[in-house]
């Protein structure tokens, strides 16, 4: 393997690592300065981690999981429990959903934080449809900034 092939794969690993914290970290309801100073880390540092811009360390990423209580193993595998393909597809949704919303309304993301809660109990078509009310309420919002 070529030194700019290996490259490119830590720079795809350090993507992927850093979307799985944010995600964590959004699911546990937690803003970016909060954890960063949970773990002793800049601000600034886990922005560039979670951006896939900075790689992490193995006791950073052990720090990371302790303070957002899932394993570690979820970092690097994106797997917290076995989970059947549609629901792993509706979760990934309503978290990106979570991670637009979290930049603009942390409160509205701190009450949506009951839904991740009960998220596994739901059926596909209860989820679908939180998923498509989220969606249009932003879409909503970006129509009414842009006016």
């Amino acid at each position: 393997m070529s030194r700019s092939s290996e490259s490119k794969d830590d720079a795809q690993l350090a993507k992927r690592i850093g979307i799985r914290i944010k995600l964590a970290r959004i699911k546990a309801g937690m803003m970016q300065k909060d954890l960063a100073e949970k773990v002793g880390m800049h601000p600034m540092s886990l922005s560039a981690i979670e951006g896939g811009r900075r790689g992490v360390s193995v006791p950073q990423l052990l720090a990371l999981a302790e303070a957002l209580n899932v394993p570690v193993s979820y970092f690097l595998t994106g797997a917290e429990e076995e989970m059947s393909k549609e629901a792993d597809e509706y979760t990934a949704e309503l978290e990106k959903l979570l991670a637009i919303l979290m930049e603009r309304d942390a409160e509205a993301v701190a009450n949506l934080r009951s839904v991740m809660e009960s998220w596994d109990k739901l059926s596909p078509a209860d989820k679908k449809f939180i998923i498509n009310t989220i969606s249009y309420a932003l879409k909503s919002v970006k129509e009414r900034m842009n006016e």
